[in-house]
Protein backbone atom coordinates (compact mmCIF):
# COMPACT_ATOMS: atom_id res chain seq x y z
CA UNK A 1 0.00 0.00 0.00
CA UNK A 2 1.27 3.59 -0.37
CA UNK A 3 2.34 5.57 1.76
CA UNK A 4 -0.53 8.27 2.36
CA UNK A 5 0.33 11.81 1.28
CA UNK A 6 -0.17 14.88 3.38
CA UNK A 7 0.36 17.47 1.06
CA UNK A 8 -2.79 18.74 -1.18
CA UNK A 9 -2.39 17.52 -4.80
CA UNK A 10 -2.90 19.37 -7.47
CA UNK A 11 -5.49 18.13 -10.01
CA UNK A 12 -5.46 18.95 -14.50
CA UNK A 13 -8.74 19.71 -15.92
CA UNK A 14 -7.69 17.15 -19.12
CA UNK A 15 -11.10 17.30 -20.91
CA UNK A 16 -14.46 19.05 -20.54
CA UNK A 17 -17.62 18.94 -22.47
CA UNK A 18 -21.59 19.78 -21.81
CA UNK A 19 -22.37 17.93 -18.28
CA UNK A 20 -19.18 16.44 -17.87
CA UNK A 21 -15.59 17.09 -16.59
CA UNK A 22 -11.95 14.99 -16.28
CA UNK A 23 -10.12 15.69 -13.92
CA UNK A 24 -6.42 14.42 -13.28
CA UNK A 25 -4.43 13.94 -10.16
CA UNK A 26 -1.49 12.19 -10.95
CA UNK A 27 0.23 12.35 -7.13
CA UNK A 28 -2.84 10.61 -5.85
CA UNK A 29 -2.98 7.86 -8.78
CA UNK A 30 -3.48 4.66 -7.21
CA UNK A 31 -4.81 6.07 -3.62
CA UNK A 32 -8.29 4.16 -3.65
CA UNK A 33 -9.32 5.79 -0.05
CA UNK A 34 -8.49 9.57 -1.42
CA UNK A 35 -10.69 8.84 -4.49
CA UNK A 36 -13.06 7.21 -2.59
CA UNK A 37 -13.37 10.08 -0.18
CA UNK A 38 -12.88 12.82 -3.41
CA UNK A 39 -15.90 11.62 -4.65
CA UNK A 40 -18.08 11.10 -1.84
CA UNK A 41 -17.16 14.94 -1.00
CA UNK A 42 -17.66 16.18 -4.49
CA UNK A 43 -20.93 14.80 -4.61
CA UNK A 44 -21.92 17.14 -1.75
CA UNK A 45 -21.69 19.89 -4.52
CA UNK A 46 -25.49 20.63 -5.77
CA UNK A 47 -24.46 21.46 -9.25
CA UNK A 48 -22.00 17.41 -9.82
CA UNK A 49 -25.05 14.95 -10.51
CA UNK A 50 -22.57 11.58 -10.78
CA UNK A 51 -18.59 10.85 -10.25
CA UNK A 52 -16.98 7.92 -11.78
CA UNK A 53 -13.56 7.67 -10.54
CA UNK A 54 -10.50 5.80 -11.63
CA UNK A 55 -7.71 5.19 -9.25
CA UNK A 56 -5.46 3.34 -11.29
CA UNK A 57 -5.35 6.19 -13.72
CA UNK A 58 -5.21 8.63 -11.18
CA UNK A 59 -8.53 10.21 -12.64
CA UNK A 60 -12.05 11.48 -11.70
CA UNK A 61 -14.79 12.27 -14.36
CA UNK A 62 -17.85 14.42 -13.02
CA UNK A 63 -20.70 14.42 -14.56
CA UNK A 64 -22.80 17.96 -13.92
CA UNK A 65 -25.69 19.78 -14.13
CA UNK A 66 -26.15 22.34 -17.19
CA UNK A 67 -25.90 25.41 -15.46
CA UNK A 68 -22.47 24.23 -13.77
CA UNK A 69 -20.18 26.85 -11.82
CA UNK A 70 -16.39 26.06 -12.07
CA UNK A 71 -15.77 29.04 -9.45
CA UNK A 72 -18.12 27.11 -7.16
CA UNK A 73 -15.93 23.67 -7.69
CA UNK A 74 -12.84 25.46 -7.16
CA UNK A 75 -13.83 27.05 -4.44
CA UNK A 76 -15.40 24.15 -2.84
CA UNK A 77 -11.85 21.78 -3.13
CA UNK A 78 -9.49 24.33 -2.17
CA UNK A 79 -11.92 25.32 1.32
CA UNK A 80 -12.03 21.27 1.90
CA UNK A 81 -8.02 20.86 0.87
CA UNK A 82 -9.15 17.95 -1.58
CA UNK A 83 -7.05 19.39 -4.49
CA UNK A 84 -5.41 22.52 -6.14
CA UNK A 85 -7.44 23.02 -9.36
CA UNK A 86 -5.43 24.14 -12.44
CA UNK A 87 -7.61 24.50 -15.55
CA UNK A 88 -5.15 24.35 -18.12
CA UNK A 89 -3.70 20.57 -18.71
CA UNK A 90 -0.55 19.17 -17.08
CA UNK A 91 1.52 21.61 -15.44
CA UNK A 92 4.91 22.92 -17.01
CA UNK A 93 7.64 22.11 -15.15
CA UNK A 94 7.94 25.29 -14.05
CA UNK A 95 4.48 25.22 -12.47
CA UNK A 96 4.78 22.24 -11.05
CA UNK A 97 8.30 24.12 -9.05
CA UNK A 98 6.11 26.87 -8.57
CA UNK A 99 3.75 24.72 -6.71
CA UNK A 100 6.04 22.40 -4.95
CA UNK A 101 7.56 25.90 -3.80
CA UNK A 102 4.39 26.83 -2.47
CA UNK A 103 3.53 23.32 -0.76
CA UNK A 104 7.19 23.69 1.08
CA UNK A 105 5.97 27.44 1.89
CA UNK A 106 3.18 26.42 4.00
CA UNK A 107 4.60 23.46 5.51
CA UNK A 108 7.45 25.89 6.85
CA UNK A 109 4.71 28.25 7.54
CA UNK A 110 2.87 25.58 9.50
CA UNK A 111 5.93 24.19 11.70
CA UNK A 112 7.09 27.77 12.30
CA UNK A 113 3.73 29.06 13.15
CA UNK A 114 3.76 31.53 10.91
CA UNK A 115 6.80 33.19 12.25
CA UNK A 116 9.20 31.68 9.23
CA UNK A 117 8.21 31.39 5.25
CA UNK A 118 10.31 30.13 2.58
CA UNK A 119 11.45 33.79 1.37
CA UNK A 120 12.59 34.13 5.35
CA UNK A 121 14.76 30.90 4.49
CA UNK A 122 16.33 31.96 1.22
CA UNK A 123 17.07 35.50 2.76
CA UNK A 124 18.73 33.09 5.62
CA UNK A 125 20.38 31.01 2.97
CA UNK A 126 21.66 33.70 1.18
CA UNK A 127 23.40 35.59 4.21
CA UNK A 128 24.78 32.54 5.35
CA UNK A 129 26.65 31.96 1.53
CA UNK A 130 27.69 35.80 2.14
CA UNK A 131 29.50 34.53 5.60
CA UNK A 132 31.13 32.00 3.91
CA UNK A 133 32.16 34.02 0.76
CA UNK A 134 33.61 36.43 3.66
CA UNK A 135 35.31 33.75 5.53
CA UNK A 136 37.32 33.07 2.85
CA UNK A 137 38.08 36.35 1.90
CA UNK A 138 36.01 37.05 -0.78
CA UNK A 139 33.73 40.02 0.44
CA UNK A 140 33.73 42.00 -2.81
CA UNK A 141 32.82 39.47 -5.30
CA UNK A 142 30.36 36.39 -4.26
CA UNK A 143 29.99 37.72 -0.59
CA UNK A 144 28.10 41.09 -1.84
CA UNK A 145 25.99 39.47 -4.42
CA UNK A 146 24.62 37.19 -2.23
CA UNK A 147 24.02 40.27 0.50
CA UNK A 148 22.90 42.32 -2.26
CA UNK A 149 20.08 39.75 -3.09
CA UNK A 150 19.28 39.13 0.86
CA UNK A 151 18.70 43.12 1.33
CA UNK A 152 16.07 43.20 -1.70
CA UNK A 153 14.47 40.34 -1.08
CA UNK A 154 14.30 42.24 2.66
CA UNK A 155 12.94 45.03 0.88
CA UNK A 156 10.61 43.34 -0.92
CA UNK A 157 8.81 41.41 2.04
CA UNK A 158 8.67 44.14 3.89
CA UNK A 159 6.65 46.51 0.92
Amino acid sequence: MREKQLTTPAAYLVHQSRGRLRLKIPDRRLDEDYFQHLAKQLSNLASITNTKSNPASGSIILYTHPDFDMGELDRFTESDKLFHFFRYGHRSIASKITNDLSQIDVNIQQLSRGRFDIKSAYIAALISLAAVQISKGKTLGPASGFIWEALKLIQEKNS
